[in-house]
């Protein structure tokens, strides 16, 4: 052999082994990059998901934060519509009662009050008040049952009030009373169990 041919024996020998060890290196260079490349995309989707679940959770608490918001808003309207509707109920019923003090029933209903609480008192001494606005028919009643009555300093929308002084005891029959015990009672819409 020549030298050169030996030359070109050598070379090429030479760029052989440079070409197979640049081609591994090269597989290895490519092998981790594709590792890295793997563990790269594994952790992007990780942190995608972390982000795309606290993106959800987040956006769920503003929506729930809104919906108890809107709720709240909805109940306070219903409570103050519930209000208006009771007052306007409650006003009704003082209207109504004004009539009915009016009518001849009225003063049957004053009897009936008045014999109970003088039965109640099973013969001590009673004080009996009427409502001012009910001192026109005070003769007729203190005839009829046999009792002085007194008119109220104040008026109470009707019915009576008696003091029974020996005992301590005031019965309140008044109509002012009934009303704000029943508006306490009061209530619309479903009861709750």
């Amino acid at each position: 052999m020549t030298i050169e041919e030996k030359l070109q024996h050598f070379t090429s020998v030479t760029i052989e082994n440079v070409q197979s060890k640049c081609d591994e290196s090269l597989e290895t260079y490519k092998t981790e990059l594709d590792g890295q490349f793997e563990r790269y995309r594994k952790e992007a989707e990780r942190l995608s998901v972390l982000e795309e679940k606290t993106l959800r959770d987040g956006i769920e608490r503003q929506a729930s934060k809104e919906f108890t918001i809107e709720q709240l808003q909805l109940r306070r309207k219903v409570s103050l519509k519930k209000d208006e509707l009771k007052d306007r109920l409650f006003l009704e019923v003082e209207s109504q009662l004004k009539e009915y003090r009016k009518r001849p029933e009225y003063k049957q209903y004053m009897v009936r009050q008045i014999g109970r609480a003088k039965e109640f008192a099973e013969g001590e001494e009673v004080h009996i008040f009427i409502d001012p606005e009910d001192e026109y028919m005070k003769e007729e009643l203190e005839k009829q049952c046999s009792v002085t009555l007194h008119v109220a300093g104040n008026s109470f929308k009707g019915g009576i009030r008696a003091e029974l002084p020996k005992r301590n005891i005031l019965i309140d029959n008044t109509f002012e009373t009934k009303l704000e015990e029943e508006k306490e009672k009061f209530s619309i819409g479903r009861k709750e169990s």
